[in-house]
């Protein structure tokens, strides 16, 4: 009988997390730093396919979260970068209407290019490296 793959098998150092907490806890005071723990959150990290029955406990303090952003670029837990592609277009949205009216106020030649490298490329490409292989066709 032939049984099928497992893809999430429960961590051997999931009873560590506490530890690991108070490990950052005391660094962060070491280097006269205060950790935020109210700031903190915890992300699984798993395969869309994957079932996730056997979860480790959560942890006391931090709040378990679907998505997170971090240096600007968001994404789920699933890393599908979907709500960070989303913001990008939306923030392009708006960034085209505002040139679009600043060219209509009579913005033009090399100032209207440059207004537009300083936004538009600048939220387009921003990160781009990291996300752009994820963007679905939908």
């Amino acid at each position: 009988m032939q049984t099928t793959p497992t893809y999430w098998s429960r961590p051997k150092n999931t009873d560590l997390i506490p530890q690991e907490m108070d490990n950052i806890t005391d660094w962060a005071r070491a280097n006269n730093l205060k950790l935020n723990l109210a700031k903190c959150c915890e992300i699984i990290i798993s395969l869309p396919i994957s079932d996730l029955t056997n979860l480790p406990p959560p942890h006391t303090g931090l709040t378990g979260v679907e998505d997170i952003t971090a240096l600007g670029v968001t994404f789920t837990k699933t890393l599908s970068f979907e709500p960070h592609v989303l913001k990008v277009a939306n923030k392009t949205t708006t960034c085209l209407y505002t040139l679009k009216t600043l060219k209509a106020h009579g913005l033009q030649g090399q100032a209207l290019r440059d207004v537009i490298l300083a936004t538009l490329v600048a939220q387009l490409l921003y990160a781009s490296p990291a996300w752009s292989g994820f963007i679905k066709s939908e």
